[in-house]
């Protein structure tokens, strides 16, 4: 080390973290060094550390010769850690970072994104945006340029899809299959290719598996069969639409360990765990969408009974309080379109306005604020209490109105 050009402040840092490198190889390599190299290694840590805290700089000839000390003893016992210290530092620190993470997601916070609209308009799931719809009354808005493409990725989750007819000719589009793709090029993930034949020259396109607005931007479109198949010449967007991602949420995972979920929390629980081996409760989620997380509005505790009047949702014979959202669909308000009796031929419960659930002990009920829209506890029953994740507090992305504390 050249130390006779560094002003005495620097050279007092320069100690500093020389005495806390030696700290750390006397303590993770204590055990393989040999004993006399252990002992010097302490002892020149010592003698460092003790006349670095002296600020007389009369002592600078005496604390440049420390340092050289054990800037030499370290190179003799420092393995991966001196000289090359600030790669395992950096290292360690990506490891404790990775496991404060992971610390955090497990036991305090876990991201979670609204991946449908059953909990629509509250949470947002996948929407769209679509350029391209002929014979409407009033042309769509153009397609966004490629900055605007690159702002609104950033800003609002956006992923433009556009497909441009390579020759000319009818469109005609075949059966989608699953396709192996990558989430920002680095994970694996699974979408959707569409095949579309422009007379018989083959364009496909993707989305993601869970984009369930595809249908309609196909109809638009006119994709799906027409008494007239839509004719295009080479150069036209066949397609051109973008996807906004869904809302992203914190869930907090800690406050349910210290209360029991309230009535009209928005909470999340795992699929796999909704399911009962008493004849008794109906509870078969795991085996209809196995191996995913939910967020709905509990709407029912144990021993509580519901039922529907209209639009309206009633708890224990009385009209259900305790989010706004209840009294938004109880009004078909806005958005919200209202509660909905059971319209899946598979449902089991709020056939009629006479049926009556009756929720067992330790169990919960389940509803999406989009009722038409919603797979809920109407349809696979009820959530054990073991299932549930924690309760949806912070909408962190996209960068919207609706960004803020949940409700």
């Amino acid at each position: 080390m050249n130390l006779d050009k560094l002003p005495f402040r620097k050279i007092r840092h320069i100690a500093e973290d020389l005495v806390r490198t030696g700290i750390k190889v006397h303590r993770y390599r204590h055990d393989q060094l040999e004993p006399e190299l252990a002992t010097q290694l302490n002892e020149d840590i010592r003698a460092l550390d003790k006349v670095r805290k002296e600020k007389n700089t009369d002592q600078r000839p005496r604390l440049q010769e420390l340092i050289e000390k054990l800037d030499g003893t370290l190179r003799k016992a420092g393995g991966t850690f001196y000289p090359h210290r600030s790669w395992s530092e950096n290292i360690e620190m990506l490891l404790v970072g990775a496991f404060l993470v992971i610390g955090i997601r497990t036991f305090f916070f876990q991201p979670f994104i609204i991946p449908t609209n059953s909990m629509y308009p509250t949470y947002f799931g996948m929407t769209h945006e679509n350029y391209v719809v002929p014979d409407q009354d009033e042309p769509p808005p153009p397609t966004p340029s490629k900055p605007i493409q690159f702002f609104r990725k950033l800003l609002v989750g956006a992923t433009h899809v556009e497909l441009i007819a390579k020759n000319d000719g009818e469109l005609q589009i075949g059966q989608h299959r699953t396709v192996k793709a990558r989430k920002w090029f680095i994970f694996p993930t699974q979408k959707l290719e569409f095949p579309v034949y422009v007379g018989s020259q083959l364009h496909t396109f993707q989305v993601p598996v869970d984009f369930h607005a595809i249908r309609e931007i196909l109809a638009e479109s006119q994709l799906l069969p027409y008494p007239q198949p839509r004719r295009v010449k080479k150069g036209d967007k066949i397609l051109s639409f973008d996807i906004l991602s869904g809302d992203a949420l914190f869930v907090d995972r800690m406050s349910y360990h210290f209360r029991k979920p309230d009535i009209g929390d928005p909470f999340v629980f795992k699929t796999n765990l909704v399911t009962s081996n008493d004849d008794q409760i109906y509870s078969v989620l795991k085996y209809k969408d196995p191996g995913k997380y939910y967020i709905k509005r509990l709407v029912g505790k144990g021993e509580d009974t519901l039922q529907l009047n209209g639009s309206a949702l009633i708890r224990n014979g009385k009209p259900i309080t305790g989010a706004k959202a209840f009294d938004m669909n109880a009004g078909r308000i806005g958005d919200y379109p209202g509660y909905v009796m059971n319209r899946d031929p598979d449902g089991r419960f709020m056939r009629t306005e006479n049926d009556i659930v009756s929720i067992p002990k330790d169990h919960y009920y389940a509803m999406g604020d989009n009722s038409p829209n919603s797979s809920d506890s109407r349809t696979w029953g009820f959530v054990p209490k073991n299932a549930v994740i924690g309760r949806a507090v912070f909408i962190y992305y996209p960068f919207t109105k609706r960004w803020g504390i949940s409700h």
